[in-house]
């Protein structure tokens, strides 16, 4: 047994009977019981649903990829994870390394990777454009809040509305949270770019 040091955090791993190095599965893993019994679980889902759950925001960055893990994926296919590239691997005593950025407490938020700063969002109802500054903790409610701008359209991208206003509204938990719906039941804000 030895360590793979995922997003800055240790995890075990061993080597299997044709010597691949895989990840310790564990069936206790909240989103690995809900997989199908040939994954390990006592439920429904594949690996497909949970990264379809994930690309949609429900599951953080952090499950996302610790349900990989705990489905005991190899180390080799667990680097080649498209939606985790952005998050280095390293192996403890072992040269081996792919470079990337250790796991913030925003992680952990479902929804939060859907949310990059500079990501351009419409609101559903009244048609406003926004964009994403940042993600302040806020201490009352102990969580992570998005705080956006107004933002316009010139003809050459979105920027910021240098009239507009700025925004604070927590990521989920909240009828009136970014990720909830409006009375009709539509996503109260929608994705129009990843970038600015």
């Amino acid at each position: 047994m030895s360590n793979i040091q995922v997003g800055g955090h240790s995890y075990e791993t061993k080597l299997d009977e044709h010597g691949t190095e895989r990840f310790i599965a564990n069936e206790e893993h909240f989103i690995v019981k809900q997989m199908q019994p040939a994954f390990g679980g006592k439920g429904k889902k594949t690996p497909n649903d949970i990264a379809i759950e994930f690309d949609k925001g429900l599951i953080s960055l952090r499950d996302y990829a610790e349900t990989n893990i705990f489905l005991g994926y190899s180390i080799g296919g667990f680097t080649e994870l498209h939606r985790l590239f952005e998050i280095e691997v390293a192996q403890e005593d072992s040269d081996f390394y792919r470079p990337g950025r250790k796991f913030e407490e925003i992680d952990s938020v479902p929804g939060s990777s859907l949310i990059g700063i500079g990501s351009i969002w419409m609101h559903t109802k009244r048609q406003s454009i926004y964009i994403i500054q940042s993600y302040p903790y806020n201490t009352i409610t102990d969580q992570f809040d998005v705080r956006y701008s107004d933002a316009i359209n010139d003809g050459k991208g979105y920027r910021l509305n240098p009239n507009g206003r700025e925004f604070t509204r927590q990521i989920s938990g909240d009828e009136k949270a970014f990720f909830s719906n409006n009375e009709d039941g539509t996503p109260r804000y929608k994705l129009i770019d990843s970038f600015s």
